[in-house]
């Protein structure tokens, strides 16, 4: 087979180059961000009902955005509190996120609680079931630095 026979046959079957190629695009983006039933599943960890572990609960979320607003809506959700019976919510009723952003190499979250003395979950656990959501959800993120009233939580 010559060049000008190969030219021949790419034109008469372009077609099918065309529609291999997309075929290529599709199988190559489901291997990358896979089938979209589990990726909308995203990870919360909220108290035990003995206030002394976390535990796990999975929710449909579509994370979109940028990495601060994908932060802010799995905070967002943490906040709000869980919906499965057993698990403790980690903040009291009230409380609503104020500031999520990602300054080199760190996410800082600020949570705002109306009033302390209704927390019932400690703040290392707070602060574990936190940075462990972000992490399961939103790998590349950075090290996650956590704020409760403008008062940096630790560990």
């Amino acid at each position: 087979m010559n060049f000008a026979s190969t030219l021949s046959w790419l034109k008469e079957n372009s077609e099918i180059k065309i529609f291999h190629f997309v075929l290529a695009v599709i199988l190559l983006v489901l291997f990358l961000f896979g089938t979209g039933f589990d990726g909308n599943k995203a990870a919360l960890y909220f108290a035990n009902a003995r206030i002394n572990a976390l535990s796990l609960e999975k929710r449909d979320m579509a994370l979109n955005g940028s990495v601060e607003s994908r932060a802010r809506k799995v905070v967002e959700t943490e906040v709000l509190g869980p919906m499965e019976k057993g698990r403790v919510p980690l903040f009291p009723r009230l409380s609503s996120v104020q500031t999520v952003m990602k300054r080199g190499g760190k996410l800082y979250i600020n949570v705002n609680v109306p009033d302390l003395a209704d927390t019932q979950v400690s703040y290392t656990l707070v602060n574990a079931a936190m940075k462990k959501a972000i992490a399961r959800n939103l790998w590349f993120a950075g090290q996650v630095v956590i704020f409760i009233n403008g008062k940096m939580v630790q560990h």
